[in-house]
Parts: structure tokens; sequence; C-alpha cells
């Protein structure tokens, strides 16, 4: 189980005003109960967190979308290092979207997995490109 200290990776006490003023605690509350669920439907219970809550700061050292969910809690990425994270939520989009998740085609991120909780058009494969 994702817990929130995990997810905010001591940058909520390190950016504090950033923090509160993007409502992250409640976006990463509701987010770590969905990812949470996702991970228990599966059998896996023992995950690294690779990136939680992002400051604008470090989104933008990491490479991060100006837009990305990361800076308001609202994604996450969890370490992958062989693949079998990614192989396992592509085959299995019912999952993806009981717990109102997307994936990003893990072809594209290769030692992690991105999930989040955005708005995005439906689709049968709750797959979507960067």
């Amino acid at each position: 189980m994702i817990t929130l200290a995990e997810y905010y990776m001591g940058r909520d006490r390190e950016f504090p005003e950033e923090f509160e003023g993007a409502n992250v605690e409640h976006n990463a509350k509701f987010l770590l109960h969905q990812v949470n669920g996702l991970l228990k439907s599966l059998n896996i219970d023992n995950v690294e967190v690779r990136s939680g809550w992002r400051p604008r700061v470090i989104n933008e050292k990491v490479g991060g979308s100006s837009r990305s969910y990361h800076l308001v809690g609202r994604a996450i990425d969890i370490a992958d290092p062989l693949g079998g994270l990614g192989i396992i939520l592509s085959q299995n989009p019912e999952k993806l979207r009981a717990h109102q998740l997307w994936l990003e085609d893990p072809q594209k991120t290769k030692t992690w997995i991105h999930l989040d909780n955005g708005i995005r058009k439906d689709r049968e494969s709750r797959i979507f490109l960067p």
C-alpha cells in the first residue's frame, strides 16, 4: 500500500505554500485510494514510488509537462524496472476503468509506469500517449 508520505516524498514540507495552494492533499488522498485499490485487485502489495506530487521547480527539472497532473496530486509514477507491471496493467484495462485510472503507454516509460485520474475522452484501453 502506498502511503501519503511516500507519495509526497518530503516535498509537502519543502514547498508548503505550493502544496497548500494546489489542493494537493485532497487530490492525493483520492488518487491513492484509487491506485491502492487497483494494486490490491491485482494482488500487488509492494511497489516503489518513483515520483508523486511535484512542485513546479521539480516538475521542470524532470522535464514534466507544464500541465502535468503531478502538479496537483493527481498522478503517480511507480518503479517498473522489468516492465512487468506495465504489461499487467495493459492487459487489464477493465481494472483501470473500475478504479477510474489512466495508464501512460508503457512503451514510453520503460522503467516505470505512470497512473493518473485525469480527465480524458474515454477509450477502451485506458492507455494514453504522452
